[in-house]
């Protein structure tokens, strides 16, 4: 529906006001006189009398006055319907935007409470994960460990009472040796390392210091110097009794027992 301005109709009224006045005055002045009426009926404005001319102005003014009291009123009306409607809209607006944002905020939470979720089962599954390589991890370990003693003890078991040490015995002991230090606490690889140590000096030691052989009487081969023999014999005799030692079940149970474990 097409809306109404008001100033326009009340402008339209005063000025049909003026026209039917201007008209009115015409026709009186035309007619007063056959109507019977006075001849001076017609004339509004008396310019030779100040408080005539009040009147007259007053007398026309005053209806367009209320008339435009009554516009105001009107108008006014109006504007304070179209603010209310606008303060309506405004409220069912605002009222629109706060259930979207209460409806946002409950998203949000969900979405927040989700991420959570989703964060836990995460760190709990790296947990796991971790746990898992920890224990994969330590059985390598040990499985590792347990080849290493159980080469050892096969190499105590081949070699623990030979006589003279060769260089074949101190590479097979080095393939133990070497490893060692990777799987093995470091008190058990030194321990092992000092093994290796023994075994290489006293075939060097033997080696630096070989037995000399002369015919006596009778064309028998016997040794030339016995007494510096039997210092090259005790001391090789000595280093072996030693490793010997180290290859008893009490000795390796004893150095073996702190590696051998799966929480280590």
């Amino acid at each position: 529906m097409r809306k109404i301005n008001l100033v326009y109709v009340f402008a339209a009224i005063t000025l049909a006001y003026f026209v039917v006045l201007f008209g009115l005055h015409r026709f009186l002045q035309s007619h007063g006189a056959g109507l019977g009426l006075d001849k001076n009926i017609g004339i509004y404005v008396d310019s030779m009398k100040l408080n005539s001319l009040g009147d007259f102005i007053a007398g026309i003014f005053s209806p367009l006055a209320f008339v435009w009291l009554i516009a105001a009123v009107l108008i006014q009306s109006k504007e304070l319907k179209l603010q209310r409607e606008a303060n309506d809209e405004n409220r069912t607006v605002m009222k629109q935007q706060a259930a979207a944002a209460d409806e946002q905020a409950k998203f949000l939470g969900a979405q927040t409470a989700a991420m959570q979720d989703q964060t836990e089962l995460l760190t709990k599954q790296m947990q796991i994960a971790d746990q898992s390589a920890i224990r994969s991890h330590r059985l390598s370990l040990f499985d590792k460990r347990m080849e290493i003693y159980k080469e050892f003890i096969e190499f105590g078991s081949k070699h623990r009472e030979v006589k003279y040490y060769e260089e074949e015995h101190y590479e097979e002991f080095c393939k133990i040796s070497l490893r060692a230090p990777f799987v093995l606490d470091k008190e058990t690889a030194e321990w092992i390392d000092e093994i290796g140590s023994e075994l290489r000096a006293v075939i060097d030691y033997r080696s630096e210091n070989p037995a000399e052989y002369t015919t006596n009487e009778i064309g028998i081969l016997v040794v030339a110097n016995t007494e510096r023999h039997a210092e090259v014999e005790k001391e090789i005799s000595n280093t072996n009794l030693w490793i010997w030692e180290q290859f008893s079940e009490y000795e390796i149970m004893t150095r073996f027992s702190k590696t051998l474990r799966l929480d280590d």
